[in-house]
């Protein structure tokens, strides 16, 4: 039982951390700043997310397939990243009760944060 404990609140930190980056993101980006400062932050961000999600498979124990959520507007950078952003803060809020709905909103974050990086890939 202490590994699930472990693994689920450093899922927890790492969803925190990845979070405040996105939030520094959203507001980097809206202040116009240097795309590769942007970026940087956003690949932290996906790595602690993909990390989060790996640690959340590892809990649940039980893999599933994963549903592919269509994203809306991929050419809206700042709308991914709010998207990013609050399924982070959904999956957080959902660590002590709903794995299963955990890894699903990390892996919504993850899809964003992706989308994010080839859009600013194809710049």
């Amino acid at each position: 039982m202490s590994d699930l404990v472990d693994r689920v609140e450093r899922a927890r930190s790492l969803m925190n951390e990845a979070m405040k980056m996105c939030n520094e993101s959203i507001v980097e980006f809206s202040q116009g700043r240097d795309s590769k400062d942007v970026v940087d932050t956003v690949w932290e961000s996906y790595r602690r997310v993909e990390h989060a999600i790996i640690l959340i498979r590892l809990s649940i124990g039980d893999e599933y397939a994963p549903d592919r959520e269509s994203l809306e507007d991929s050419s809206d950078i700042g709308g991914l990243l709010v998207k990013a952003s609050d399924a982070l803060s959904e999956a957080i809020g959902r660590l002590d009760s709903d794995l299963n709905e955990v890894l699903r909103k990390a892996r919504v974050s993850r899809d964003a944060l992706r989308s994010v990086l080839s859009r600013f890939k194809m710049r």
